[in-house]
């Protein structure tokens, strides 16, 4: 309101500035320092503006087709590695079609297609529903059941923060966009180890647990056949007592033929030899 009433004063008469401040102080009720402040903050106040306003370089504006081959190269990272802020710029750095971009601007750029550090979502694995219902009539009875299972770590599992893609919610948003869902299990290219156990309501057995190192790049099961399952249940057996029911899964592994089966490829000798 001062600054108004001033700016009024200075429009209409042809006036000095301590002339016009004394003016609008009596018109205003305002003491004269107190008219003079008003005046000289609105003056530096416009002129910080402007300054900054200016000051700095323009703000870089990075094209939705710079986006869109950033974010495939982030999901490209979650079909067979954990991405870090790292890769990702020497990613975007080695493509010749991309332009230049600073890490701070292709942090900034990320964020704003949505793609954040966050915590982990958990994979974990549990006994399914169907083994816990099995054996009613032997848990009413008091029979000891035991439950067996294998499962896998991997060196990626101790990261607990990794990139993700927050416009991706379900599987099928993923498939009609082209894109991957998220961060494949296991995580990285690290070691992998395998681990068998069983146990009941009483805890894990206690000469029950098998760990071995895995060798395949896939899926676990590829580590895990007949004869290795066969060798650690049959040491399993010889640790629990007798009269017990022991649950397990439908899993390749958990059975085989004990005899091979003719085939196309047998002799007639090997076919004869099997029939009898």
């Amino acid at each position: 309101m001062i600054k108004k009433v001033y700016e009024g004063i200075r429009a209409r008469q042809n006036i000095s500035t301590a002339k016009a401040i004394d003016i609008c102080s009596s018109l205003t009720k305002v003491c004269v320092n107190s008219v003079y402040r008003a005046v000289k903050y609105d003056e530096k106040t416009s002129a910080k503006k402007k300054k900054t306003e200016t000051r700095g370089r323009k703000k870089i504006v990075v094209d939705e087709d710079v986006k869109y081959a950033i974010r495939r190269i982030i999901h490209g990272f979650f079909l067979n590695e954990l991405p870090t802020l790292n890769k990702i710029e020497a990613a975007v750095a080695q493509d010749e079609n991309l332009p230049k971009l600073s890490r701070k601007l292709l942090l900034r750029t990320m964020h704003e297609m949505n793609f954040y550090h966050l915590k982990k979502k958990p994979k974990v694995s549990v006994l399914k529903k169907s083994k816990l219902c099995y054996g009613e009539e032997f848990r009413n009875s008091n029979t000891k059941i035991y439950y067996l299972d294998e499962t896998w770590v991997n060196e990626g599992h101790t990261v607990t923060k990794v990139w993700q893609d927050c416009n991706i919610q379900t599987r099928r948003q993923a498939f009609l966009e082209g894109f991957s869902p998220g961060l494949k299990a296991p995580s990285g290219r690290g070691r992998r180890l395998i681990i068998t156990h069983i146990g009941s309501d009483s805890g894990f057995l206690e000469y029950g647990l098998n760990v071995f190192e895995s060798r395949k790049t896939g899926d676990y099961h590829e580590d895990m056949n007949s004869a290795v399952f066969e060798t650690w249940f049959s040491s399993v057996l010889s640790s629990i007592e007798h009269g017990v029911i022991v649950v397990m899964d439908n899993a390749p592994y958990h059975s085989r033929r004990t005899e091979k089966l003719p085939t196309s490829a047998w002799k007639k000798g090997q076919i004869l030899e099997w029939l009898q």
